[in-house]
């Protein structure tokens, strides 16, 4: 059960009423995430990828059952599209995202076309890649100094260590190729008046080189859950030495390597849900929620870097300039504009567009912090 604690900082002590409402919204939405939640906790705990190294010349593409196949000696298993982008970009020619979706999503003859391309590319490079399947699928296709990191111990260590703080999972999120997870701290505060904050951890690994293992500091507005990923304070990229022919030779540097990124998630956790570090980024939203900005010009910059698209531009557009003040808090501020996208966020994770959903809370927390 969630509870409000006091906030050691009084400084941005939530005010009682509105923590009580906020506690309620808070834990309405942990109990109804509770199954799925447990569910993905479960599979992260249960799901370990199955290792094998193979040489290019042994691998081949195929289809059947309206799929892309792939073949590694004698054995033909279901690839990921994950994989089949890593496949594109590792041969001699790098075959463009856009042409590989166009490929899989028109018909039979198409995919075919896709698996011949693939197979020439691939006839024209050398070396060996690492495959990592689950359930009879690659998700995978990684260099062969790919550092493998065991994500169920991992995930146990920050959970333990945020528990002796109370924090509990909000959210957990399978994308298949990467796992999301959000802690929040039982303490509500308000940074702004009338702006009811939550605070805690998010959480990012891949088993299969979709990014790299990264915690931020995860800061959430509870009266329209729009969250925000703070800055990446802990990173690690998985990269490592290469890996034996036999993969049961590099067993004891995966269980070494697990537990050296054990301890440090341990100390990060303990870093990041400081009250030094809560202070610090609730001042943060007091100071976004006092600049004045110019929406449209700073919009155009997002969508100058590509950090959203076109049809995304003019979503936080309207969010920005609509009369809510119940989604969004109230003023012409970039703690609105941050709320502005991530509600855009919010949206598509209702829609099943989980991975955007995800990418335009980060985005969030990175205008809230000036980053981008």
């Amino acid at each position: 059960m969630l509870t409000v604690h006091i906030n050691r900082s009084a400084e941005f002590k939530a005010d009682t009423d509105r923590a009580d409402k906020a506690r309620a919204i808070l834990q309405r939405k942990i109990d109804e995430a509770q199954s799925s939640t447990a569910t993905i906790l479960n599979r992260i705990a249960t799901e370990a990828p199955r290792d094998r190294i193979a040489p290019v010349s042994t691998i081949r593409f195929t289809t059947a059952d309206n799929r892309l196949k792939l073949t590694a000696g004698d054995e033909t298993e279901n690839i990921h599209r994950h994989a089949i982008q890593q496949a594109a970009s590792r041969g001699s020619v790098n075959i463009p995202s856009r042409f590989i979706d166009d490929l899989m999503a028109t018909d039979d003859w198409s995919r075919d076309l896709l698996a011949h391309n693939l197979n020439e590319t691939l006839a024209h490079t050398k070396g060996r890649f690492l495959l990592r399947s689950v359930n009879n699928e690659v998700r995978g296709i990684l260099s062969d100094r790919f550092r493998r990191l065991d994500t169920a111990p991992v995930v146990e260590a920050m959970i333990t260590e945020a528990g002796k703080r109370d924090a509990v999972v909000l959210s957990a999120h399978d994308l298949a190729t990467k796992w999301r997870l959000r802690l929040l701290l039982p303490d509500l505060f308000e940074p702004v008046p009338g702006e009811v904050v939550a605070y805690g951890i998010s959480f990012g690994n891949s088993d299969y080189g979709d990014g790299a293992l990264h915690m931020s500091a995860f800061l959430l507005r509870v009266w329209c859950m729009n969250g925000a990923v703070a800055d990446d304070v802990f990173r690690q990229v998985h990269v490592g030495g290469r890996l034996a022919d036999d993969i049961a030779f590099s067993e004891r540097t995966y269980r070494l390597d697990t537990m050296t990124t054990v301890s440090a998630v341990r100390d990060f956790t303990r870093t990041v849900l400081d009250a030094e570090k809560v202070t610090a980024y609730m001042a943060a939203i007091r100071d976004a929620a006092g600049e004045e900005l110019d929406a449209k010009k700073a919009i155009a910059t997002l969508r100058s870097k590509n950090l959203v698209t076109t049809t995304e531009a003019e979503a936080v557009s309207t969010n920005f300039n609509s009369a809510d003040i119940v989604e969004l808090p109230a003023g012409q501020n970039r703690w609105r504009l941050s709320n502005a996208i991530s509600l855009l966020g919010r949206n598509r994770l209702k829609d099943g567009e989980e991975r955007r959903g995800i990418e335009l809370q980060e985005l969030a927390g990175r205008v809230l912090s000036k980053a981008a």
